[in-house]
């Protein structure tokens, strides 16, 4: 029998999340200096024990100030999402550590997104997993006010103002990287473009052609001034569940288990393509009180839920606020949910079964139909005219029992959950695309 790893709960003077977040990446900069191994092996245990104890959907802790549980109402602050952002991105440059990348991934597609408008004009200090009433309201935040939970221009506190607009650049900017070898590596996956020397001294561009995260499929183009021979390394994401890699359509001998890099080092001439084909399937998570969540590569899924956007012209920041004016051209927003939310998956928790519909991707990817935003160049805020860019569907039934609590979901009820509701098909949609949603479910 092997022995449980215990569970370690930080002292309450050291749980503050920004800080927590912040100080992950210390040991893995101080193994630069040390070049002692367990410095790096204490950065993993101290992710996994912090997963164990306050682990939320999409990679991220709950620290609606201070680090609290794993309650899938309990907020998370926007600031964490982007200093842990920051932590692992400087981390996987020290220690190329797969499981950095792969957390970066879920974060910026997920969390990141879903505590943001897709407009980006708006953003929460708390946002939630189990979020289905955006609202002024008392939610028993750890040191936040009842305004941390809606989506305006400075809720509860400026910081997460400033931080905001840093984690897509930074994202894109640490994409591919160098290696020592000379070569390249493929860090994290997504529609981009790089020119870099490598090993021999050429210039190489790199395209990289893809819909991913909402696509399993990705194509690199090398353009080289000069024929060269140098190693290309490509992550194969955790959630991958057989990579098939081709060049110039003839199969690539060499694989490489999930979790790990491929390299591919050859004498590249311009022209040549790298096809990458890494086979994700819908999977389940368990969660808190025996939930589940739904995921495909690094996107978790929401119930959607349909919503009812409520300007909201002056909020108050602090206990020693009055009311700040939103600023001309910016907004808060409440949001009221329209449909049922209460909701139990009826699901074979080994071998989910679903229909997947895709679509085109629009100019705000994240971006909701009927969601309130702003177009460039415009002055006004309208509602959203095209649709998320996938919707998975799933058999469900209504849990009449499970309601509020407050301003909140009530806890999820223990599963398996008893209802005599007639089975129905239900959307779930990515995470990053909700404002409103149910990502921690009750099965049936």
């Amino acid at each position: 029998m092997t022995a449980e790893r215990p569970h370690v709960l930080l002292p309450e003077w050291t749980r503050q999340g920004v800080d927590v977040t912040q100080a992950i990446q210390y040991p893995v900069q101080r193994y630069l200096m040390s070049s002692d191994e367990s410095d790096k092996e204490s950065v993993i245990e101290g992710i996994n024990n912090l997963d164990d104890g306050y682990g939320q959907v999409g990679g991220r802790w709950s620290g609606d100030e201070w680090l609290a549980n794993k309650t899938p109402t309990q907020g998370t602050e926007l600031c964490d999402i982007e200093e842990l952002l920051f932590s692992l991105e400087k981390g996987f440059e020290i220690a190329g550590e797969a499981s950095f990348a792969d957390r970066i991934e879920q974060l910026i597609y997920n969390a990141f997104p879903g505590t943001c408008t897709p407009d980006m004009w708006a953003h929460q200090y708390d946002q939630q997993t189990n979020q289905v009433l955006v609202s002024v309201a008392d939610r028993h935040w750890h040191g936040n006010t009842d305004s941390s939970n809606i989506y305006g221009f400075t809720p509860n506190f400026p910081c997460c103002l400033a931080n905001m607009h840093s984690p897509w650049p930074r994202f894109v900017q640490t994409m591919w990287m160098a290696t020592e070898d000379g070569g390249l590596v493929a860090a994290t996956y997504g529609p981009c473009r790089l020119s870099a020397k490598v090993a021999s001294g050429a210039t190489v561009e790199i395209v990289e052609e893809t819909s991913y995260p909402f696509s399993d499929r990705v194509r690199v183009t090398v353009h080289i001034e000069r024929p060269a021979t140098f190693p290309l390394y490509f992550r194969i994401p955790a959630w991958s569940v057989e990579t098939d890699l081709t060049i110039s359509g003839e199969s690539y001998p060499r694989h490489a288990s999930s979790g790990t890099f491929l390299q591919v080092e050859r004498l590249w001439k311009s022209g040549d393509v790298v096809a990458l084909n890494f086979n994700f399937k819908v999977r389940t998570e368990p969660r808190n009180n025996n939930a589940v969540a739904i995921a495909w590569g690094p996107l978790y899924f929401a119930l959607r839920i349909g919503e009812s956007f409520t300007s909201l012209p002056s909020i108050a920041l602090g206990p020693n606020d009055t009311h700040t004016p939103t600023p001309p051209g910016c907004a808060n927003w409440g949001i009221t949910p329209t449909t049922d939310w209460n909701y139990a998956l009826a699901i074979d928790r080994q071998n989910p079964q679903c229909d997947m519909t895709t679509r085109r991707i629009s100019s705000m990817p994240f971006a909701q139909r009927g969601e309130m935003v702003k177009r460039p160049g415009s002055q006004e805020f309208a509602p959203w005219q095209e649709d998320v860019p996938m919707v998975l569907h799933v058999k469900a039934r209504k849990v009449p029992q499970w309601g509020m609590a407050g301003a909140n979901a009530a806890p999820v009820p223990a599963s398996p959950v008893k209802t005599d509701s007639p089975a129905t098909m239900v959307e779930l949609i990515p995470y990053g695309c909700s404002r409103l949603r149910i990502a921690e479910f009750p099965t049936t």
